[in-house]
């Protein structure tokens, strides 16, 4: 992936499916460069020109234990880099421990899958639950704990068209600012609003006119919570801590038969915050 900022994507992904679905293992190992531009770096009001740079390398493994039911290990290892270009920017950074890390963890994954189709899905629900335990001694710079639930749910309405909901959380425990929790609704920018907990509530509808031609019109909801950047407690009481978004666009099945799809859309959060977004499969 690359964007009109000079940013950049690459990576490399595998789904594996094997002994009649009873283990799946899921591999990724990925690296970016991402060139932010913000007008309001962190609620501080200074604009702010950042270079953020990282890779990393992901494998989870499932086995299915009884039903739809799995358990099973995961691991992560990521290097990740933060720099501005000018030095009042880069103090800002510096103050808050927002340089970056490099980090290893192990984790253990809870999921529950009753889904008819696992890229692109139009009926059953999925609950998800991990952590990674990320450790010095693993030879990462900091130890800290990080915990993901996710429920995921699809109404199929008609023929052609399917209601997906998702509730998720991401909580740390002990981490770096850098490793804190961020807005992941679309129009956000991931790490321009941070803090130790998030949870979201997102809706996205998909119509479809064709076999290969349709739409998406979704709308969420997330919330920042506990400590902030600043080490300030906030909460979900305070409006300032709620990040609404919307967003709209068309969607194009590459193959229907597996429901490989690609997404364009336009999408709209608080304030001027806004995108627009090209991207393969569905969001969830």
């Amino acid at each position: 992936k690359y964007s009109s900022t000079h940013s950049y994507s690459a990576g490399l992904f595998s789904k594996t499916f094997f002994d009649q679905d009873k283990q799946r293992i899921i591999a990724a190992l990925g690296l970016g460069k991402v060139e932010n531009d913000y007008e309001d770096f962190l609620g501080t009001g200074q604009e702010a020109q950042t270079t953020d740079d990282i890779n990393f390398i992901f494998a989870r493994y499932l086995y299915r234990i009884a039903g739809n039911w799995f358990l099973g290990a995961q691991g992560v290892s990521t290097n990740y880099t933060s720099s501005a270009s000018d030095l009042s920017a880069q103090e800002v950074l510096d103050l808050l421990g927002l340089g970056g890390f490099q980090s290893n963890g192990l984790g253990v994954v809870v999921n529950f899958d009753s889904r008819d189709n696992t890229r692109s899905a139009s009926s059953g629900s999925q609950f998800l639950l991990h952590n990674i335990a990320y450790r010095e001694a693993l030879g990462g710079d900091e130890s800290f704990d990080v915990y993901v639930m996710e429920y995921d749910t699809y109404l199929p309405i008609f023929n052609k068209q399917v209601t997906a909901i998702q509730l998720k959380g991401r909580w740390s425990v002990g981490a770096p600012n850098s490793a804190y929790s961020s807005v992941e609704l679309p129009g956000y920018t991931r790490g321009e609003f941070l803090a130790e907990n998030m949870s979201y509530v997102f809706l996205d509808q998909r119509i479809s006119f064709t076999p290969r031609w349709g739409m998406s019109v979704s709308a969420g909801a997330a919330c920042l919570y506990g400590r902030d950047v600043f080490d300030r407690n906030i909460n979900c009481g305070d409006r300032a801590n709620l990040y609404p978004s919307i967003a709209t666009g068309a969607i194009y099945t590459l193959k229907p038969s597996a429901k490989i799809v690609i997404r364009a859309e336009i999408a709209a959060g608080k304030g001027d915050t806004s995108a627009f977004v090209l991207s393969f499969g569905q969001p969830f």
